[in-house]
């Protein structure tokens, strides 16, 4: 099997935005005034990978395999305001997080025509710092090859609720990337 696969490996660099959905009660405990909805929030600011690609390719096909090793940072801030009363005001908890992640990906490519490449994959993902949970989001991605360098633009979907900052809840976690992907060696 191993004749029939010209393999290429190199270094791969994303970056992103990270789109956080989560849920916000209406009052949180301990707090006697109720959560300002609409001026509340949880999101990504900014995400980034650097990690090794392994690419499998059979001979005389146009599918195939990318393996990548990946580790990341991701960076969020959050607002929660309560709701004024009268002349009373209500302060505010805010702050930023960040997320330390370490990753391996798997994705099944198809080239449709020179160079133009589509794919989907899977991505489990142990996030380690400042809060400790593990994800396995689904990506989908449209590629160019443009010989010495490939160019990517994907979109991840986390499948776990698993992401907590007091008082959002079961907050998922996806992201836009676009992706550089420069292959070191090949075969």
């Amino acid at each position: 099997m191993w004749a029939q696969v010209i393999k290429n490996s190199g270094i791969i660099i994303n970056a992103g935005k990270e789109k956080i959905s989560s849920n916000l009660p209406y009052s949180i405990e301990g707090v006697a005034t109720p959560v300002d909805m609409d001026n509340s929030y949880l999101k990504g600011k900014f995400s980034m990978e650097l990690g090794y690609r392994f690419r499998l390719q059979p001979k005389q096909s146009r599918f195939f395999y990318d393996i990548d090793l990946l580790g990341g940072y991701t960076k969020s801030e959050y607002a929660v305001n309560f709701k004024s009363f009268g002349n009373t005001q209500y302060g505010e908890r805010s702050g930023t997080n960040d997320l330390l992640s370490f990753s391996l990906a798997g994705s099944v490519n198809f080239n449709i025509f020179r160079g133009l490449n589509v794919g989907l994959g899977v991505q489990p993902t142990a996030y380690i710092w400042d809060t400790r949970f593990f994800d396995i989001p689904v990506f989908a991605k449209v590629s160019y090859d443009l010989k010495y360098v490939e160019l990517a633009f994907s979109y991840k979907c986390g499948l776990s609720k698993e992401y907590k900052i007091s008082p959002f809840k079961s907050s998922r976690l996806s992201q836009w990337q676009f992706s550089v992907y420069v292959p070191l060696w090949k075969r």
